[in-house]
């Protein structure tokens, strides 16, 4: 239904962190009522940890050794703008960072000693890191532990530094990656238009591919993420597996591909109707949200808050279908997506018919755009269709893990109490 309000599908704004925080702060640490009375914790799950944390530092480093690759040759704009996009955002999530650490841990607060490591590891631009390791921790000590309240509280503490770990990473993509990659991809495209093909390809080119992969990769983790750390924290969803979080990682890796080689055909063709296109994109992607997703808080400025929302959510739209409220994504990923394909083909047709434009690659980046998006798109299909969470208790797979069979029977009793609620009155 058109301009109906959801429930928002975010994490600080699920109903498990919604009911936490009408509860007062002091069951956030001790409400181990909303694990699961059985805990199964893959080994993926820790390893994910450590995939993330990599992803996080590779990302950062490669920015630097690019920095430094233009510097070397004189290239002082790019790599200032570089460096500029890299750490301006990164420092201030890090501020962020630091300032969540010490309103959740007082005691940490008071140590000298824990205060300095955080605000050393702040300074270094790894806060993230910080937040993915106490949940690599808390995920040891659970698998470690036998069953009781000590293995919940840990369950439920590393859920807590995943939830922060990948809110931090979300937004960092989004200030830092996406525009790291429209400036390096930008850069890489004029570095090979102005080389000698019958040269052998410098290797400055094969560092830029490297650093455009792993921004790549950090904003395709960030939406992976996010879904994967909604349906760990919240009571009502099944817990994703490993091939279903590969899956939509491929999914988002391809199709942001897609969209940024047409970006930057656009900044190469027309350098300066970026401005606009994002402009005129921006609008439509907000009449989109507010059409198929708008969402209904239900908190002490809401109105604000929702507002706010839809204006992030149309700077996300930009780069990257983001679904944030609950119900049916069927037509919202399919409206998204069509919205794409044609200001692909509007893009793609103009610089294409442009005379002046010989950037030898144009077809180039013409194929590998579309053959990119897919089979980003036909991943996300099969995602939908057979591999969502939810498919494994319509197939009664959902037995077979045990904290999702819980969720499920959690559901069904929240169900139940509801009716009988309404019957009530």
């Amino acid at each position: 239904m058109l301009f109906a309000k959801h429930q928002p599908k975010l994490i600080y704004l699920s109903r498990d962190a919604q009911r936490r925080r009408r509860n007062g702060a002091e069951e956030v640490t001790n409400d181990t009522d909303a694990v699961p009375e059985v805990i199964r914790l893959r080994n993926f799950d820790l390893v994910f940890y450590l995939i993330s944390m990599f992803s996080y530092v590779a990302d950062i480093a490669s920015d630097v050794v690019v920095a430094y690759t233009h510097y070397t040759e004189n290239r002082l704009l790019s790599a200032l703008l570089i460096l500029v996009f890299a750490f301006v955002p990164s420092f201030i999530l890090n501020v962020v960072a630091y300032i969540w650490m010490n309103d959740e841990d007082v005691e940490r607060k008071n140590n000298r000693k824990c205060n300095v490591v955080r605000i050393v590891c702040c300074l270094l631009q790894l806060g993230p890191i910080l937040y993915y390791w106490r949940a690599f921790r808390a995920g040891v000590r659970v698998k470690r532990s036998e069953e009781g309240n000590e293995k919940r509280r840990d369950y439920l503490k590393m859920i807590e530094c995943e939830r922060d770990a990948t809110l931090l990473r979300f937004f960092e993509a989004f200030m830092e990656s996406c525009p790291q990659l429209l400036i390096q991809g930008f850069l890489l495209a004029a570095v090979v238009w102005n080389s000698d093909p019958r040269r052998e390809i410098p290797s400055k080119v094969f560092i830029l591919c490297a650093s455009v992969f792993f921004s790549l990769l950090s904003v395709a983790l960030s939406y992976s993420n996010q879904h994967r750390t909604l349906r760990f924290s919240r009571s009502d969803k099944l817990n994703m597996l490993i091939y279903e979080t590969m899956i939509q990682l491929v999914w988002r890796f391809c199709t942001i591909l897609s969209r940024f080689l047409v970006l930057i055909i656009l900044c190469l063709a027309k350098t300066y109707w970026i401005v606009p296109f994002f402009a005129i994109h921006y609008m439509i992607s907000i009449v989109h949200i507010v059409a198929l997703q708008s969402i209904s808080i239900g908190v002490d400025g809401a109105p604000t808050m929702e507002l706010g929302l839809i204006l992030i959510n149309g700077c996300i739209h930009f780069f990257a279908p983001f679904n944030m409220a609950e119900g049916n994504t069927r037509w919202r990923y399919a409206t998204a997506y069509s919205i794409e394909i044609m200001e692909a083909i509007i893009i793609f047709v103009i610089a294409l018919s442009e005379n002046s434009f010989n950037f030898p690659y144009k077809f180039e980046f013409l194929y590998l755009s579309a053959i990119s998006f897919s089979i980003g798109f036909t991943f996300m299909i099969i995602y939908y269709t057979i591999f969502h969470p939810t498919k494994r208790k319509y197939r009664g797979e959902a037995e077979t893990d045990e904290s999702a069979r819980l969720n499920v029977e959690g559901r069904e009793t929240s169900q139940v109490e509801e009716i009988k609620a309404d019957s009530q009155l």
